[in-house]
């Protein structure tokens, strides 16, 4: 996913891509090339494309999406026989979620109130992490007041 998002194609269809279904997480299929119908369902948010977890089993990516992420995992091959070891079989999520039901409010001058709905494999982590920049006080506050913690 880093490398999409470094490359800005990471909410565009490469060939080869293998895109998800909105909504599921098995229904895909391989876009073997570009294509105007398909590029108009990413817009539409109907299909997307994804990335590997790793696990037993050959790619299903193919063309440029292959090659990139056998570039992309070339240095992790360590943790790809591992998690094969554990019995893990590929699978594939989306590069980008939508969150549903988007509602916000200020409590008061120093808290915010989000409330969202996402999909099954989404989370909510990975939204906050995108929208706020979030720091664990907790080092700080165990630092800054020795025996508070104890």
């Amino acid at each position: 996913m880093a490398e999409r998002i470094r490359q800005d194609n990471w909410n565009q269809m490469l060939a080869g891509d293998v895109m998800l279904l909105a909504g599921t997480r098995a229904s895909y299929f391989v876009a073997e090339s570009k294509d105007d119908v398909l590029e108009q369902r990413i817009k539409e948010m109907d299909i997307h494309p994804t990335g590997p977890l790793w696990g037993k089993g050959e790619a299903i990516s193919k063309g440029e999406t292959l090659a990139l992420e056998q570039l992309v995992l070339a240095d992790w091959q360590d943790w790809q026989q591992q998690l094969e070891k554990l019995g893990l079989t590929q699978e594939r999520r989306a590069l980008r979620l939508f969150p549903q039901n988007f509602k916000w409010q200020f409590i008061n001058e120093t808290s915010l109130l989000l409330e969202f709905e996402l999909g099954p494999g989404s989370y909510a982590t990975a939204v906050l992490r995108e929208l706020a920049e979030i720091q664990d006080m907790s080092q700080k506050i165990s630092t800054a007041s020795p025996g508070l913690n104890e």
